[in-house]
C-alpha cells in the first residue's frame, strides 16, 4: 500500500498479493480494504449549504470496449438502485435518472446528502451494447452543461489520463479522484508516477477485466464492511449491475477462455451469476455476428489482406478508412477488429498479431496481441519519441497511437516503422 500525498488515504496495489506465498489470503485482505476505502471515498457527500446536489462523474476510456462500458454501467446501477428497484435504508432513488441519496456516518449524527451520478464517455459506443439497461444515459463530454465540474471523478479501465480523450478536462477539474484499473504498471511507475499515487487508486494487473475488479469490490464490501459506514454500496449486487459487469468480464476475457483469466475471474463470475446475470444468454449474444461483420472478418482471413513474417510467427494487416466505409463498420471498429485479431491468433505457429487502423487527422491506431507471456507487447512506445507514438496496455494485449501526419507519410510507412521495432525488439522464438 502507498499513502496518498495527503497522508490520509491509501492507494492499494493488489499486485502485491501475487509476490508472496500467502497469495489467496493477502489478495482477499487487500480487496476487503479496497472495498471499504472505495466506499468511504465515494460516499462522502454532505448536503451543500445552498441545497445543490453533489456530483459524481463516472469516466472510462475513449473508443470504449465491453469492459469499459460494463464497468461504467455496473457502478452506475449500484449507485442508482437496489435489487429489483427496491429502495433501502442506505440508498433511496430520486425521480430523475442518475440521482441517488448517499449517507455518511460521522460517528455522531449522519449527514444526509444528495448526489447526481453521471456517466461520461467520448465514444463511439459499440452498437452491440445498446441492449444494456441505462446505456442511453451515457453522455459525451460535449453534451454536459457548460462549466460542469464534478465533486468526485471515478475513472474505470483507463491505463493513463490521455485515454480519457475529451473527458480528461472533467477528470482534472474534480476535487476528489478515484482510479480503478487492471492494466499493466511497472513497480517504478507505481512508486513514481505522481498522477497515480495522488488519488485513491486500486490496481490489479492480474485481473482479467475491470469489471472483475468491481465484482470483487462489491462482494467484499457487502460482506465485510462495518455497519457503522452508511454507504450507497452497502447492498447486494442488483441484476442490472451484475449483467453489465458480466458483459465486461466476458468481453475482456473471451468468455473466460483467454490467458489473462484465472481463478479470481471465476470467483467474479460466480458473484455475478448469484446476482442474476445470465452467463449463457450473455455468451450467446456476444457470439452472434452480423453478416456484414462476417464478410469483414473473411476479408482479412481469406483475401490475402494479412501479411505473415518471421516464418509465420508475426502476422499484420492494415485497415484503411475506405475499407471501414466499404464494409459499413461505423462505430463497430473495436469489436469487429477484435474478432479479426482473435481469428488470426488461432493460426498455427502465430505468436503475435498486429493491426493498423487508419483514423482521421493522420493518426493510426495500432492493436497488438501476443499468444505467449514470454512475448510481451506493452512496451514498444518507449522506442519512439512521444510526439510520434504513445500507448500501453496489458502484457499480451496493448494499443498504440501513431501520429504520422506531421512527418509527411501515410499509414503504410507508419506501419513499417512500427513493425521494424517489433521485429527487432520482439522476443520471438
Amino acid at each position: 500500500m502507498i499513502p496518498r500525498s495527503s497522508g490520509i488515504y491509501m492507494s492499494i496495489n493488489i499486485n502485491k498479493a501475487y509476490e508472496i506465498d500467502a497469495e489467496p489470503k493477502l489478495w482477499a485482505k487487500l480487496y476487503r480494504q479496497a472495498a471499504k476505502d472505495f466506499a468511504r471515498e465515494i460516499s462522502f457527500f454532505p448536503r451543500c449549504p445552498d441545497g445543490s446536489r453533489q456530483k459524481i462523474a463516472i469516466l472510462s476510456h475513449e473508443n470504449p470496449d465491453g469492459d469499459a462500458i460494463g464497468a461504467t454501467l455496473g457502478l452506475y446501477h449500484m449507485l442508482k438502485k437496489k435489487q429489483d428497484g427496491k429502495t433501502s435504508a442506505r440508498i433511496k432513488s430520486i425521480a430523475k435518472p442518475g440521482q441517488v441519496v448517499l449517507h455518511r456516518n460521522t460517528g455522531h449524527d449522519a449527514m444526509n446528502g444528495t448526489a447526481d451520478v453521471i456517466m461520461i464517455n467520448p465514444g463511439p459506443i459499440p452498437q452491440w451494447l445498446n441492449f444494456l439497461p441505462g446505456i442511453k444515459f451515457i453522455k459525451r463530454p460535449d453534451e454536459l452543461p457548460p462549466g460542469y465540474v464534478p465533486d468526485c471523478a471515478v475513472v474505470l479501465d483507463v491505463p493513463d489520463e490521455d485515454k480519457l480523450g475529451a473527458g480528461k478536462r472533467i477528470f482534472d477539474a474534480a476535487s476528489r479522484k478515484i482510479w480503478i484499473d487492471h492494466h499493466q504498471y511497472k513497480d517504478t511507475d507505481w512508486q513514481m508516477d505522481e498522477w497515480l499515487i495522488s488519488k485513491f487508486s486500486v490496481i490489479d494487473s492480474r485481473a482479467g477485466a475491470c469489471c472483475e475488479m468491481l465484482s470483487h469490490i462489491f462482494y467484499y464490501y457487502s460482506k465485510y464492511a462495518s455497519p457503522s459506514i452508511h454507504s450507497a454500496l452497502k447492498q447486494e449486487l442488483n441484476r442490472d449491475a451484475a449483467t453489465a459487469l458480466a458483459i465486461g468480464l466476458h468481453a475482456d476475457t473471451g468468455g473466460l477462455r483467454w490467458s489473462g483469466t484465472n481463478c479470481n475471474s471465476s470467483l467474479a463470475l460466480a458473484t455475478l451469476q448469484r446476482a442474476g446475470a445470465n452467463w449463457t444468454d450473455i455468451s450467446s449474444s456476444i457470439s452472434q455476428r452480423s453478416w456484414a461483420e462476417q464478410k469483414f472478418v473473411a476479408h482479412f482471413i481469406n483475401d490475402n489482406a494479412s501479411t505473415f513474417e518471421k516464418d509465420g510467427k508475426l502476422v499484420w494487416c492494415v485497415l484503411k478508412q475506405r475499407e471501414i466505409m466499404r464494409f459499413g463498420v461505423g462505430d463497430e471498429v473495436t469489436p469487429w477488429t477484435s474478432n479479426v485479431l482473435y481469428q488470426l491468433e488461432q493460426v498455427p505457429d502465430v505468436q503475435m498479431v498486429v493491426m493498423f487502423i487508419e483514423l482521421p487527422n493522420n493518426v493510426t491506431c495500432v492493436r497488438i496481441r501476443s499468444n505467449y507471456d514470454w512475448l510481451p507487447v506493452d512496451d514498444f512506445a518507449k522506442f519512439f519519441p512521444p510526439e510520434f507514438c504513445t500507448g500501453k496496455g496489458h502484457k499480451k494485449a496493448s494499443g498504440y497511437k501513431i501520429f504520422h501526419g506531421a512527418n509527411g507519410f501515410g499509414i503504410r510507412e507508419a506501419a513499417r516503422l512500427f513493425l521494424d521495432v517489433v521485429k527487432r525488439e520482439g522476443k520471438f522464438r
